[in-house]
């Protein structure tokens, strides 16, 4: 079971979407608009509290893409805030990125790290219109990773 503990921490650290190319998320006039946040947004309840995440996109209402960043370290340690700088830098190039907590695993076995991520992408699917994010009805297909190791 470590060996697939690991495996699956390596995996799935961060999903991205998209409807639109990523070279319509790098416009260079995004870079002069300001970040909107929106900081510790509850999108699923466990016994062991609250999950949350954190948003970030260029303060306007144009669609865009949206990125899931979710931090490293194995499944067992780090928060949501070790995402913040690569949020706000995608944020910046006219990206909506998403911050998010997941159970770690000292306080829920597996897979529940991987229901929390799904919840989070649940949450934003049925958000993505308060949030400006391309289609909100997603699929497998557009899902892509990033990786930030700890």
């Amino acid at each position: 079971m470590g060996k697939l503990h690991s495996l699956i921490g390596y995996v799935v650290v961060a999903c991205a979407f998209s409807s639109g190319s990523a070279a319509e998320g790098l416009a260079g006039s995004d870079r002069d608009l300001p970040v909107k946040k929106w900081l510790d947004v509850t999108f699923a309840e466990h016994a062991t509290g609250p999950l949350l995440l954190d948003v970030f996109r260029p303060d306007d209402d144009e669609l865009r893409s949206a990125v899931l960043c979710l931090h490293g370290g194995f499944w067992a340690k780090g928060s949501k805030k070790f995402m913040h700088p690569l949020a706000e830098d995608l944020a910046d190039r006219g990206y909506v990125a998403i911050s998010s907590n997941y159970r770690l695993s000292g306080v829920a076995p597996a897979p529940a790290q991987l229901h929390d991520v799904q919840a989070a992408i649940r949450y934003l699917r049925e958000h993505a219109d308060e949030y400006a994010i391309y289609g909100g009805a997603l699929d497998a297909k557009e899902i892509a990773g990033i990786y930030e190791r700890r």
